[in-house]
């Protein structure tokens, strides 16, 4: 199974508000019709982190499938047409920006009605190999994290090899993905001892203070 995350940002006429209704209720209508979808899942940021300022993205959307194979034929499929055409109403396009990634899902447990998500975008140490990154990732970093108090579930999501080559590099190198039950479960874990040591082990294999986050609440659509 291969999971695409999108990274979106919104059409700059519309408020977050506007966009977030025609994403989730709209915008899902073109979605269902694509070929070969097993799981699709919507992260709409909450109202907080627009009062820091203006986040990283808008939203980011999770679509899987089987294989690259699959998401050839979803691109090559007249109801993607659809799709791209319906994108130009709420995004800007422009912006978009889409990797391909595996999973490694470290915990799972299903978080309580109205919990949170919380996503980081990682971005590996300079001179840090893809593979070393990866690998130090899953083995050394992704334990500290199943130490902290109140952690639901808990996804790494790297970027595929196939999306490096000489020229090019995708918009991060992987997404983390957690899950609480609350805000205030939330908060706890990152005031947490185990949060602590986590930070101080981002300096191994992250350009840490390139890392951006969000505060989400997740939409699963399909799946």
């Amino acid at each position: 199974m291969i999971k695409a995350i999108t990274l979106i940002k919104r059409n700059p006429g519309l408020t977050v508000r506007e966009f977030q209704e025609y994403w989730r209720y709209e915008h899902i209508k073109v979605i269902e019709r694509l070929p070969g979808i097993r799981r699709y899942v919507q992260n709409h940021p909450f109202s907080d982190n627009y009062d820091r300022g203006t986040p990283v993205y808008d939203g980011v959307a999770e679509l899987w499938a089987d294989n690259t194979r699959a998401f050839k034929d979803v691109a090559a499929s007249e109801a993607y047409q659809y799709v791209q055409a319906d994108e130009e109403r709420f995004i800007d396009r422009e912006s978009l920006a889409l990797i391909l990634t595996s999973e490694a899902v470290f915990k799972v447990e299903s978080p309580q009605p109205g919990g949170i998500k919380y996503l980081e975008f990682l971005q590996r140490r300079k001179g840090m190999t893809v593979e070393d990154f990866q690998q130090y990732w899953l083995t050394q970093h992704g334990p500290l994290v199943l130490k902290l108090p109140s952690l639901r579930h808990y996804v790494q999501s790297p970027a595929r090899p196939g999306g490096y080559s000489a020229d090019h590099s995708p918009a991060c190198d992987g997404l983390s993905s957690m899950w609480f039950d609350s805000r205030e479960d939330f908060r706890q874990a990152m005031d947490s001892d185990s949060y602590a040591t986590i930070i101080a082990d981002r300096v191994n294999f992250l350009r840490h203070e390139e890392i951006q986050n969000l505060i989400c609440a997740e939409h699963v659509i399909i799946g």
